[in-house]
């Protein structure tokens, strides 16, 4: 299935445990959208959005949406080569020790 027809409209199917979308160039809007999937979904253990142009507007939309996701499964995050302040990446780690 597809994961995302037009950015505004990326969902995450029920079954998908991994998720890689290293070097699309999402930018904060993507983020957003992939945030919007992340509050509601239980099976994603992994995601990677290295080198993804994500700075801390959707960084921190995706932190929200892990947050507010008591039943997020989501342990690995990669968001390397971002530009995404150390903090809240720090606050995204803490958040996916709660996972584990």
């Amino acid at each position: 299935p597809h994961v995302c027809m037009g950015i505004e409209m990326c969902f995450l199917p029920a079954d998908f445990f991994f998720l890689g979308l290293w070097g699309n160039g999402i930018g904060d809007s993507g983020a957003i959208a992939i945030g919007k999937s992340l509050e509601t979904n239980e099976s994603l253990t992994n995601l990677n959005l290295r080198n993804n142009n994500i700075q801390d507007t959707g960084a921190g939309a995706i932190h929200d949406a892990i947050r507010g996701n008591k039943m997020s499964a989501l342990v690995t995050l990669d968001l390397d080569d971002n530009d995404i302040d150390q903090t809240l990446l720090n606050d995204i780690d803490a958040l996916l020790r709660r996972n584990r």
